[in-house]
């Protein structure tokens, strides 16, 4: 857990996570990225379910190698990657914790990191939501 003192600063939310999934569009890859996660409210310390759904268009994305890397706008804290698998249909899936600022700050940033054979370079293409946790 992060020092009272090392909690980030306050960031702009883009994803109100309890009233439901937010998404963004990577356009440069035409690619549709929704994330949620469950049960709500999403609160600290808890095992939470973490999704992510991708598509082309219309098309599921299927074919993706997907994790979220979790942090606090504005801080240095160590890693946590959820590693999220492919359940079909384009939706991965996996489970974490989000862990509980002892300042009670409670802004997070989600980054799915996403890689796709098809883009050939083996480099991840990223889509973010910041949102606030209980």
């Amino acid at each position: 857990m992060a020092s009272p003192a090392a909690c980030g600063r306050e960031a702009a939310i883009d994803c109100a996570i309890d009233n439901g999934s937010c998404t963004t569009v990577l356009a440069t890859e035409g690619l549709s990225v929704t994330f949620d996660i469950t049960p709500k409210p999403v609160a600290a310390m808890k095992t939470l379910a973490f999704r992510i759904d991708i598509n082309r268009g219309a098309a599921p994305v299927t074919d993706g190698e997907v994790t979220v890397d979790l942090s606090m706008p504005g801080m240095a804290m160590p890693p946590n990657r959820v590693a999220l698998l492919h359940q079909g249909g384009g939706c991965y899936a996996g489970r974490g914790v989000i862990v509980r600022c002892p300042s009670g700050k409670a802004v997070w940033r989600a980054e799915a990191r996403i890689r796709r054979p098809a883009w050939g370079d083996g480099q991840p293409r990223q889509a973010v939501f910041t949102f606030r946790v209980k």
